[in-house]
């Protein structure tokens, strides 16, 4: 009897380890709750060779919690938030937007700032 308990438990400790070792565990969704956010192009972009307002839109799109909206074809792309025209971005359904000029300044490449329009 106690090498059928034995015998049993093996098989099961032996069992146990190969269903762990085919375990595929996949993470979906924490695109419910994005927050819509435009990033228009920079102005001064032709400072530097990097595009700031892709690398800024791929960096919000990775981290999950924004939805990056198209903003080709507006009429107005800002560079400062003087210039923003609230209405329009509220129409394209944005609650925030980047807006920045790209500024050659000592141990930094740009200035940028974001602005809430809902």
């Amino acid at each position: 009897m106690k090498l059928f308990k034995l015998m049993a438990f093996l098989a099961s400790f032996l069992a146990a380890n190969i269903s762990y070792a085919a375990l595929d565990i996949e993470i979906s969704g924490g695109n419910a709750q994005q927050i819509p956010i435009a990033v228009v192009p920079f102005g001064n972009a032709g400072a530097t060779k990097d595009n700031i307002s892709e690398i800024i839109s791929a960096d919000l799109k990775r981290s999950g919690l924004f939805r990056v909206l198209e903003t080709r074809g507006m009429a107005n792309l800002p560079t400062t938030p003087t210039q923003i025209k609230y209405a329009e971005w509220v129409a394209l359904q944005a609650q925030a937007l980047t807006v920045g000029n790209v500024e050659p300044i000592a141990n930094a490449t740009s200035r940028h700032g974001l602005s809430n329009c809902a």
